[in-house]
């Protein structure tokens, strides 16, 4: 038997992706880690929903949100002593992060996130 869909979900689902494209990663992440929540989808999973929902200009979008899951998390916490939490204000600083990281090669912040999670993982 099939479990029912609840019905906020497409709801919530859009106004993240909207809020990626409208308002940026942050203001993004702030509404799907908080007031659009959905049971059981978390940080690693939204965040690759809101990439994918506003890498308009292609994978490499300047505009993207950036993905942050577990493994890039634990990467960070490791390699370069970068705890972060689930908290917005975690995905705020991983932000800044990626940024500063990218900017003196002139890199995207989701470009950056993609050479973590090689690192992280040995696959991309």
């Amino acid at each position: 038997m099939l479990a029912p869909v609840v019905p906020s979900v497409s709801g919530r689902l859009e106004a993240g992706a909207q809020a990626a494209r409208d308002d940026g990663p942050h203001e993004a992440f702030r509404l799907m880690n908080n007031d659009g929540a959905i049971k059981h989808l978390g940080r690693s999973y939204f965040t690759k929903w809101l990439y994918f929902a506003s890498a308009l200009e292609g994978p490499d979008d300047a505009a993207a949100a950036p993905i942050l899951d577990d493994k890039i998390a634990g990467w960070l916490d490791r390699e370069a002593k970068f705890s972060l939490d689930r908290t917005t204000a975690s995905y705020a600083r991983y932000l800044e992060l990626l940024a500063c990281w990218g900017e003196r090669y002139g890199r995207t912040r989701v470009q950056v996130e993609k050479a973590i999670f090689k690192l992280a993982t040995g696959r991309g």
